[in-house]
């Protein structure tokens, strides 16, 4: 009988070391995507586009395939980020802010050339569309006015929604990839197309004010959503007395004044647009 319970009490510890040995594996691979290593965060990001990649142009070379299959480069990598943006909760607002600003650019001007050239060789007609749509809006809204309320009506959705606590950083990745990657696929179809110059508007998007502020209010945003994050689960775990941090907020503050800068964004990016001629 005591041979039985020893067997079994090993047996038990023996599971236990087991499941302490993954939490700590899981635990070091959240470490290395946390958004205060911005640098290990990006290589994370780099690594999974390219597996993704070579397994869609292996796998999923057509149209049939290749359409739905798209959408594992900016689930993924919305996961990706929204792990590293809320696994360390003692980082700082200002560090996040940098780390990833810094983690967008890169997606638009590096990772998202291998989706985009994924898109446009499996779906093209979307890139077309994509193409098209972008002619239309400027030829219709034609005054600052109106068009800027056009941009701040789109991008409001797109920055209440990265306010969403977990949801809202998962979402903003996915458009910041998803928006990079149609960038990327109509570039390279005029470098198909033999056009001069197929690269400008690509740069015109990286190195554009306006793109800079709209990056800007989004992650602010985000931001705003990691204080209601920490809020909430303050308040759960501490009840009353997990109040006075003032996360709520600040919050709200961060909240406020990311659709004050998209505002001014919007505005700005009609000004280049009809003015400027970008």
């Amino acid at each position: 009988m005591a041979a039985e319970v020893d067997q079994e009490a090993q047996r038990t510890a023996s599971s236990s070391t087991e499941l302490n040995n993954k939490r700590g594996t899981i635990d070091k691979i959240a470490r290395s995507i946390d958004i205060s290593k911005p640098g290990y965060l990006f290589l994370w990001i780099l690594l999974l586009t390219v597996v993704f990649y070579i397994i869609g142009i292996l796998l999923f070379p057509s149209a049939i395939y290749g359409s739905a299959y798209f959408y594992a480069f900016p689930v993924s990598l919305g996961v990706i980020i929204t792990i590293g943006l809320y696994y360390n909760k003692s980082v700082g607002s200002l560090r996040i802010y940098l780390a990833s600003m810094l983690i967008m650019y890169l997606i638009i001007a590096v990772v998202s050339s291998l989706p985009g050239n994924y898109l446009l060789a499996t779906t093209p007609s979307t890139v077309q569309g994509f193409g098209n749509s972008i002619g239309n809006i400027r030829q219709t809204y034609t005054t600052i006015p109106s068009l800027s309320s056009e941009i701040f009506l789109n991008n409001i959705r797109i920055d209440l929604i990265s306010y969403v606590p977990i949801l809202g950083s998962f979402f903003l990745g996915y458009s910041i990839v998803n928006t990079g990657s149609l960038l990327w696929a109509l570039s390279i179809s005029y470098s198909q197309a033999h056009l001069s110059g197929w690269f400008l508007g690509l740069l015109a998007v990286i190195i554009a004010p306006d793109t800079f502020t709209e990056f800007s209010a989004y992650v602010l945003a985000a931001i705003g959503g990691i204080y209601l994050y920490r809020e909430l689960t303050n308040k759960i775990t501490f009840g009353s007395a997990g109040h006075g941090r003032g996360y709520l907020y600040r919050s709200l503050i961060f909240l406020l004044s990311s659709i004050g800068l998209l505002y001014g964004s919007a505005l700005l990016e009609a000004f280049l647009i009809i003015k400027v001629g970008l």
